[in-house]
């Protein structure tokens, strides 16, 4: 496909190379957080899953972030998921997702905002994160 990210960079021989972000399709996204809520054991992965899963930061006035993911109180894109037993993530171009080991549910969000132009779309990006969440999730 073609990469829209504004800070991609060129190779030598002219090729496009993204430089983060993680570019896959529903299933495998699907395949993947069914693997986090039971804690990657289906992968023999616990033993990581715990250490990522411990790995949130406590540094006073920082956000609550981890290896590669967000915790409460920082799943603020998430709305009324912003909750204990929570982790997230959110990509530049407006994805996310997000999931509670103890309610055993997962929102994912596809979407680009960036396409086919960019403009000031953060409010509207993280507005549009907070409806869905509040849309689909359990109450607590």
């Amino acid at each position: 496909g073609l990469i829209s990210h504004t800070s991609r960079w060129t190779t030598f021989w002219g090729e496009d190379q993204g430089h983060a972000g993680l570019f896959s399709n529903l299933d495998d996204l699907v395949f993947y957080m069914d693997a986090w809520l039971n804690k990657l054991a289906s992968l023999g992965l616990e033993k990581e899953a715990e250490m990522v899963m411990n790995s949130k930061s406590e540094s006073e006035g920082l956000p609550a972030y981890g290896i590669g993911w967000r915790f409460p109180p920082s799943l603020e894109f998430s709305g009324c998921g912003n909750r204990s037993g929570a982790m997230g993530h959110t990509g530049y171009t407006g994805t996310s997702l997000w999931f509670d080991f103890q309610l055993q549910e997962v929102l994912i969000l596809l979407n680009n905002r960036v396409y086919p132009r960019r403009q000031k779309t953060d409010n509207a990006i993280r507005s549009f994160r907070e409806m869905m969440h509040e849309h689909f999730l359990s109450p607590v």
